[in-house]
């Protein structure tokens, strides 16, 4: 199949798209099945970081706040849309080095929990340091995760032959 930057592009956005909405079904399951105990109180305002950033945009943006009802919505857009724009990365990197897909997005997930969750959205200060989680919430992270970069080398696969 030959190379080309926009199937590449294309294809990891929708496998971003379906592989994000995998990855939040796969952590409700988890928080479902051992108890709200699991679901992390990211730092002290007690929102999560894509509420935090989707307040940051707002409040650039226009200069105010987002209103307390319209926050979850805008922390799901954000959400959506950083899961889709790492898979676009991916979806053109494997386009251009097609081993990047060894192990069937795994890794690309474990990256992604790596840079976004253990290093990026602390140093920023929008969640704890992984240090102060419990093991099994990080557990959970992980195979959230994994299941995230799964989904989405499935789906880019998938979706890259579509496009020929």
């Amino acid at each position: 199949m030959k190379a080309s930057f926009w199937k590449g592009a294309l294809a990891g956005c929708i496998g971003g798209l379906v592989a994000t909405w995998a990855m939040s079904a796969a952590h409700m399951a988890v928080i479902k099945s051992v108890g709200r105990a699991m679901d992390p109180d990211p730092n002290d305002k007690g929102e999560d970081a894509t509420v935090q950033t989707a307040q940051a945009i707002v409040l650039w943006l226009i200069g105010s706040e987002l209103q307390a009802s319209n926050r979850h919505a805008a922390g799901l857009i954000v959400h959506y849309t950083f899961g889709a724009s790492m898979a676009v990365a991916y979806g053109v990197a494997v386009e251009r080095a097609p081993w990047l897909a060894v192990g069937g997005g795994v890794p690309f997930g474990c990256a992604i929990w790596l840079g976004a969750h253990v290093i990026a959205v602390p140093a920023l200060g929008l969640a704890k340091p992984v240090s102060k989680s419990s093991a099994a919430m990080e557990l959970a992270e992980v195979f959230d995760h994994v299941i995230y970069g799964a989904v989405c080398e499935a789906v880019r696969y998938k979706g890259r032959s579509w496009l020929n």
